[in-house]
């Protein structure tokens, strides 16, 4: 649900009536319900789980418009091979992750993404093992994972002018 602070609600999209056990079969930790929230404006985006016309589940990160009432798909993979991360948007640049993980759930092959809603473009930015992504005007900031654990992290900023990561804080520091 939206809520403004007049106290009116809108429902952006809600939880659908997948089978536990068909969900289970791609993730061991799924959401069937609109999750990783973020608001810019008059912008929501979010990541789930959902389920095409012919019943099949897909992921999604989608944009509910507010003011039009109407919902965007940004991102959307069929094959779930691993999860949408922390979907953010300011302004008109949402930004995004898709990770990958292995039979040892291990993350691995993750990916950072910046959609532009005025272009109505996508592009990949280069590099690999990159979650959980935040925007702040021409910047992007990310945590990057070591191959196999879960829990090394490095702090990177990626100027979207220079096309290039820079690494900013190391858990070893």
């Amino acid at each position: 649900y939206f809520g403004n602070m007049d106290g009116i609600y809108s429902t952006i999209d809600f939880k659908k009536e997948i089978n536990d056990y068909d969900l289970k079969k791609y993730y061991t930790t799924y959401y069937n319900f609109p999750y990783d929230v973020s608001i810019s404006d008059d912008k929501v985006v979010y990541s789930l789980f959902d389920l095409n016309d012919d019943g099949e589940i897909y992921q999604a990160v989608k944009c509910y418009d507010i003011i039009s009432n109407s919902v965007k798909i940004i991102d959307r993979r069929s094959e779930i091979d691993g999860f949408f991360s922390s979907p953010y948007i300011e302004n008109d640049r949402i930004v995004y992750s898709y990770a990958v993980f292995r039979e040892n759930s291990y993350l691995t092959d993750s990916e950072v993404y910046i959609y532009d809603l005025k272009n109505d473009t996508s592009i990949k930015l280069e590099g690999d093992q990159f979650i959980n992504p935040k925007l702040l005007g021409d910047y992007v900031v990310a945590e990057k994972r070591n191959d196999g654990d879960v829990n090394g992290m490095t702090c990177y900023v990626y100027n979207i002018k220079k096309n290039q990561w820079s690494e900013t804080w190391s858990r070893e520091s």
